[in-house]
């Protein structure tokens, strides 16, 4: 635990402090592994002053979770000081073709110590809600909604955000029909049963695609009008149903849901922080995929861009957050880690973006050749989770998963998959 005073900044909102509870069990944590050359020897002063200086420059480096009394607060810290472990390695290293790696909740407490909470977002004030749909009078149905919020503990900013739903059936209606059920069962698990006789841990494999491939993608995105991000999207709903048909699921059109960690800020610039919270929202997302999307890629590629842009600027991922509250809010989150979080989706899905690269100046002997996120995220939320970073030039991916929902070679067979498919819709000779 991170040492020395902290400035509070607000209590934490109810997904926040769920992280928290799921960390204080040993999961939970978002860990990035850097690989540094380096043309002297390494002095520990040296890296404690590269890891400072890293913290000063972004803030969401000095900011956590950590309870104060019997509640627990967003807090940015005043304590300079970085607690690291140097790990003595002989050989060349890995690879982006390693085989899967177990991470238990043990095995990272030192390299997450601080608790680090990433892209903690504080956004102004907005004075309109969210909604992709214009609202209308309740009629029938709204009497069936009317007081979902009174009297409830739905946390900072909820009682606000429940009364805009329940003044709009419609828009109520459509978030409902856009979680999945919590006793559905995800396409994934369906085709590839859920090991047994294993104790939970996480586990994960790395993928790394060429500068020549990444390079190709970001061109044809550039003349399609998409992000990285949607064609990463795609080409996971694409590689899943590949899984699925050589499983032996034969149907024609499969319908894969997926979890997406996403950041509001540039969308609802006017959202009150106390309802966005300090913990990233994620975003509940369905999508059709057929024979079809995979042989006309960026056409479906265009529709997945569509429907996630809109699903931001309607605010949807907030709505999704409240409304479960509205329905169920007397669990706390302790209670619900110890019940367990219901695992509905097929995979989840982060896009951390371009990876700053610093280039060695004349004096310095450092130099970063290489950065991989992983997650520990067993018995909580997700069974699967792709990290994707950009970094020199390639696009690197870390697929995370949970022993006792998926097998290695599922795993393994996933990463490959999705890495066959972002070669193959690079392909630029017939442009």
């Amino acid at each position: 635990m991170c040492t020395g005073s902290v400035k509070w900044l607000m209590p934490a909102d109810r997904e926040a402090t769920g992280f928290h509870v799921a960390y204080e069990h040993g999961t939970r944590k978002g860990v990035y592994g850097v690989t540094m050359n380096t043309t002297k020897a390494l002095k520990e002063e040296v890296v404690r002053l590269a890891l400072d200086q890293l913290k000063r420059r972004h803030p969401p480096l000095r900011s956590g979770l950590r309870r104060r009394d019997s509640t627990v607060w967003f807090y940015e810290s005043d304590d300079n000081d970085v607690d690291f472990k140097v790990k003595w390695s002989t050989g060349a290293g890995k690879s982006g073709e390693e085989d899967p790696e177990e991470v238990s909740g043990e095995g990272v407490q030192e390299a997450a110590n601080c608790n680090l909470v990433g892209g903690q977002a504080l956004i102004p004030p907005r004075r309109e809600p969210p909604g992709a749909v214009p609202r209308e009078p309740g009629r029938a149905s709204r009497h069936q909604r009317s007081g979902l919020s009174e009297g409830r503990d739905l946390g900072p900013g909820g009682q606000r955000q429940a009364a805009e739903l329940e003044e709009d059936p419609q828009r109520y209606e459509f978030v409902k029909q856009s979680l999945p059920s919590p006793t559905s069962t995800p396409l994934l698990l369906q085709a590839f049963p859920r090991p047994t006789g294993v104790t939970p841990s996480t586990r994960h494999v790395a993928r790394s695609v060429d500068s020549h491939v990444t390079g190709n993608l970001q061109k044809k995105c550039k003349i399609h009008g998409v992000t990285l991000n949607s064609v990463i999207a795609a080409s996971l709903n694409i590689a899943l149903m590949r899984l699925l048909k050589k499983a032996g699921m034969s149907q024609q059109s499969f319908t894969i849901r997926s979890s997406h960690a996403v950041n509001l800020g540039r969308y609802l610039k006017r959202t009150p922080p106390s309802s966005v919270g300090g913990y990233g929202l994620l975003l509940s997302y369905a999508s059709d995929v057929d024979t079809d999307a995979q042989e006309s890629f960026w056409q479906y590629c265009k529709r997945i861009h569509q429907d996630l842009k809109e699903n931001l600027r309607s605010g949807l991922p907030l709505e999704q957050k409240m409304l479960p509250r509205m329905v169920d809010p007397s669990a706390s989150p302790e209670e619900e880690f110890q019940r367990g979080i219901p695992v509905v989706h097929d995979f989840g899905v982060t896009n951390v973006g371009s990876f700053p690269t610093l280039e060695p100046g004349p004096d310095d002997n450092i130099f970063i050749t290489d950065v991989a996120p992983y997650n520990i995220l067993h018995q909580f939320v997700h069974m699967n989770l792709f990290q994707v970073i950009t970094f020199r030039g390639r696009c690197n991916y870390t697929l995370s998963y949970a022993t006792d929902f998926i097998a290695d070679e599922t795993a393994t067979s996933f990463a490959d998959e999705l890495m066959l498919v972002l070669q193959e819709v690079s392909d630029i000779s017939n442009l």
